[in-house]
């Protein structure tokens, strides 16, 4: 039997355990202030993303096209976190906390979080995460931030076989 989620909108408490996001379209801190010109405003370190060791931050497009949602993946990278940039369109993020080596989380422990276009989403390491649902369109780009080649070298996938996790 599958089992079903709720997205739900972010929330600062409600996705703190899995990490830190903001609306880069729309901004909720100050900007920096001095060699303002008028037409230039600079709103700094709005999400920090921790690559580890690594030197060689890479920038990648996740495409994601209309499907079911209907969780089948997660994967996770011990030594980074991620950051997704939602590009174009309103996408659903389905995460579930770090666990111990060779643990996963069960369907029921995976929440999933609506994330608006124009937001940066840094997922912590270890967090179990996969590819985000695109909402209303047909097609979602996402600009992804990790360590250059994690996906060889620091990631751990798991599929749900049994039951799907349905999100609604």
């Amino acid at each position: 039997m599958a089992h079903i989620i709720h997205a739900q909108p972010l929330s600062r408490e409600a996705f703190a355990k899995y990490g830190t996001y903001n609306n880069i379209l729309e901004p909720d801190g100050w900007p920096v202030q001095g060699d303002d010109v008028g037409n230039v405003q600079f709103f700094r370190d709005m999400v920090v993303a921790d690559l580890g060791q690594s030197h060689s931050p890479a920038f990648s497009n996740t495409r994601v096209r209309k499907r079911p949602m209907e969780v089948q993946f997660v994967e996770k990278h011990e030594r980074t976190c991620e950051g997704m940039l939602v590009i174009d369109h309103d996408c659903v993020m389905h995460l579930g906390v770090s666990t111990a080596p060779g643990e996963v989380p069960s369907p029921e422990e995976l929440e999933a979080f609506i994330v608006p276009k124009g937001c940066f989403v840094c997922i912590r390491p270890g967090v179990w995460h996969d590819a985000p649902f695109v909402l209303e369109a047909d097609t979602a780009n996402t600009l992804i931030v990790l360590p250059e080649c994690t996906y060889l070298n620091d990631c751990v996938v798991h599929e749900y076989e049994e039951h799907p996790v349905i999100v609604v």
